[in-house]
């Protein structure tokens, strides 16, 4: 149940962290997803973070300690933002991480690889990660987490205007299909 609502709570972050379904939350500039220049905290760094590592050891790969965002005795959180608002997060249980997620640090799409209302149209609940990415091409992982042991994962498909779609999987297959701005 504890680590239920350790999904929960990540997930909440990574929704208020992706922007307000306008794409641009109070006229602010949005982050230039793709961007990897000038970034300290990348989307290659995120992905070197696994289930498991200690605070420690993520603190060592990013470089920094953070910001901490949750500090409970055995829940803590932390956050690495970059200049242009793009960030990781990550979530630890007992000093092991137990979920991670990223906002605006992967690849903008644009011309043939963007996605449309179509492709989105094709995805539907019990596919596989293969099906899915048949459609759509390779995703960009914008959250993992360890649930009851049990894998939970969203991938996302983001166009350099903002509208984009995010597929949730649980132990591989789809939950969840949401898109954002697409016409």
């Amino acid at each position: 149940m504890i680590k239920r609502l350790i999904f929960l709570f990540v997930l909440a972050l990574i929704l208020t962290g992706c922007g307000q379904p306008d794409g641009n939350p109070a006229g602010k500039e949005e982050p230039k997803a793709g961007n990897q220049e000038g970034r300290r905290y990348t989307l290659e760094m995120f992905m070197q973070i696994d289930m498991g590592h200690t605070y420690e050891e993520v603190q060592a790969l990013l470089g920094d300690p953070g910001e901490n965002m949750v500090d409970n005795e055995r829940l803590k959180q932390y956050q690495w933002t970059n200049e242009d608002e793009s960030q990781i997060n990550a979530t630890f249980y007992d000093n092991e991480a137990v979920a991670k997620s990223q906002a605006h640090l992967g690849p903008s799409l644009t011309g043939k690889q963007a996605v449309t209302l179509a492709m989105y149209n094709k995805l539907t609940e019990g596919m596989t990660i293969q099906e899915v990415e048949g459609i759509m091409g390779a995703g960009t992982q914008r959250m993992y987490a360890l649930v009851e042991g049990k894998e939970e994962m969203i991938l996302a498909w983001d166009n350099s205007d903002g509208s984009g779609i995010s597929v949730t999987f649980l132990e591989g297959k789809v939950t969840k299909i949401s898109k954002m701005m697409l016409k």
